[in-house]
């Protein structure tokens, strides 16, 4: 309730800043409680962040835009008519509830017909305008004045993120060029970060952990052969992406004025690629697309595309390095190559098929077999408590990061308090860290078995155990500064668990571990074998 009073006062401070009509603070108020209203309205219909990753009721097809919910109430021929695509074709609606809601609330609260000097109505248009006049300030925002700069993070920054100060001129807009332009910044970073010799090496280490998962999936003790055949048939169906686009984006149809208004250039960015986002319609699939730009330090799967991509800013250190100790290699982007194919495989991908088609292909038992392992990746986030960090653990004190048989804690803001891990909502997240940990792990002993364990020594403060330097890497990898909101926020709307609770809960499954840091009964990552989960 309080978050929700000071995000009324944001949009009733972001009109002010507008003006005219809204200029006056009495209609300023008055205007945000009605986009408030309308906002509340809309809200009510959507999935839970749980829920939305369920890809069985997030697929709802329609054969035409004259068949999408809503339509009685709605024009939406005349709406794809405005976009200049009066036919689309099929269309998938994520959330028919919301888009109903959207548009029960756009048509409620619709303008008057013209004379209609009905105040009601007349009061129901001004709603509509508040409304869209809010959006398209917050939108613009980052790219307006200092008022409407400083307003957006009182509100988004410091409110809803534990923020303390805003980040310098020079870096929001690196950041929003980033966003733009992202292919065209990526292009320029390919050529400076990542040589020829560094990519070969990351497609040879795809292909090593490509072969462990192959194996494993030939040995799974719980799988049959019939769903084994299929699973191997996705598996040969992997399409890999690694560094960048083999063909770039062409921005030569984007116009940017060097003396133009900042906003007037990000704006023209922005139609640049609402374009390509309308031609795209009812067009092919574009299987050489980038969902992320080169210089995203991130990864992904595409399970429509069954494909795993990984950006070159990914492929750099501490997540890797050509010339690195095997085991730390392994067991940072290896476990993150692990981690993306394990999602083909987790409790929603593996409900889309070879050429990413949603198609059951898995036999009942086995699918029985999956889910009662998953249940257990599920009680154990649920069973697990982020911690206040009111007290400093005894290994903090003694200094630099570390992981041990007590496992790793985060830092964060004294202010944070005690929260669950939603078990279902970061289920495919733990499936897939677990997976790609163990994938890893198997990939880096046949790499060794075949290459030797040849590389650069591993950091002064790694082990000098290999095995111990491949699970350090991976908790390397995890590390990050969070305020307090932020965690909370993340707690209740990502699907990745925090970051210790990534290191500690896979770890903890892992015999390897276990062996390599002599966990025993009492120490804080020990499992009994019933308690301990292997799917992948």
């Amino acid at each position: 309730v309080e978050t929700r009073e000071k995000y009324r006062a944001h949009v009733a401070a972001m009109l002010a800043l507008v003006g005219g009509e809204y200029a006056d603070a009495n209609a300023a108020a008055e205007a945000a409680d009605d986009v408030v209203a309308i906002e509340t309205s809309i809200a009510k219909s959507h999935l839970s962040p749980a829920e939305r990753r369920d890809a069985e009721r997030t697929y709802n097809k329609f054969a035409s835009c004259d068949e999408l919910p809503n339509g009685d109430a709605f024009p939406w021929r005349a709406y794809f008519e405005a976009l200049g695509k009066p036919e689309p074709g099929e269309l998938n609606v994520s959330w028919p509830a919301a888009l109903v809601a959207a548009t029960d609330a756009l048509v409620k609260h619709s303008s008057s017909p013209v004379g209609d000097s009905n105040p009601g109505r007349q009061n129901r248009s001004k709603a509509v305008l508040a409304y869209a006049t809010f959006h398209c300030a917050s939108s613009a925002a980052s790219y307006l004045s200092d008022d409407f700069v400083n307003e957006d993070f009182s509100f988004f920054g410091v409110e809803l993120n534990g923020q303390k100060e805003l980040k310098p001129r020079w870096k929001r807009v690196v950041s929003q060029a980033n966003g733009a332009i992202g292919e065209l910044v990526g292009r320029a970073y390919v050529e400076r970060h990542f040589p020829k010799h560094a990519k070969d090496a990351a497609v040879r280490l795809v292909e090593c952990v490509k072969g462990a998962v192959e194996d494993r999936l030939r040995e799974l003790p719980w799988m049959s052969d019939a769903t084994k055949e299929k699973a191997l048939e996705k598996m040969a169906g992997f399409r890999v992406k690694i560094g960048y686009p083999d063909e770039w984006v062409d921005y030569a149809a984007l116009e940017i004025a060097a003396y133009a208004p900042y906003y007037s250039n990000a704006r023209a960015a922005q139609m640049f690629e609402h374009e390509r986002m309308l031609a795209r319609i009812d067009a092919p699939v574009d299987r050489e697309r980038w969902f992320m730009a080169p210089q995203q330090v991130n990864a992904y799967y595409h399970p429509m595309l069954n494909e795993i991509v990984f950006p070159a800013a990914i492929l750099q250190p501490p997540f890797f390095d050509a010339a690195a100790d095997p085991a730390v290699n392994f067991g940072a982007i290896g476990a993150v190559i692990g981690h993306e194919i394990t999602h083909g495989f987790d409790d929603q991908g593996r409900k889309y098929d070879a050429s990413g088609n949603m198609n059951d292909w898995w036999q009942p038992a086995d699918a029985e077999q999956f889910n009662a392992r998953a249940a257990v990746i599920v009680k154990q986030a649920n069973d697990t408590v982020v911690h206040t960090q009111d007290e400093e653990c005894e290994e903090r004190k003694a200094g630099p990061f570390s992981l041990s048989k007590f496992g790793v804690r985060s830092v964060v803001a004294k202010d944070c308090t005690c929260r669950n891990v939603n078990g279902e909502l970061t289920q495919g997240e733990n499936i897939a860290d677990l997976g790609g940990l163990r994938l890893a792990y198997r990939a880096w002993g046949e790499y060794v078995k075949t290459n030797g364990a040849n590389g650069a020594a591993a950091p002064d403060n790694f082990p000098k155990d290999s095995a111990k330097r491949f699970f350090f890497s991976w908790a390397t990898i995890w590390r990050q500064n969070i305020t307090a909101k932020l965690a909370a926020k993340y707690i209740a709307v990502d699907p990745h668990a925090p970051p210790e609770v990534r290191v500690n809960g896979t770890v903890s499954n892992m015999p390897e571990f276990i062996a390599s840091f002599d966990v025993e009964e009492g120490d804080g990552l020990f499992r009994t074998d019933e308690t301990r989960v292997d799917i992948w």
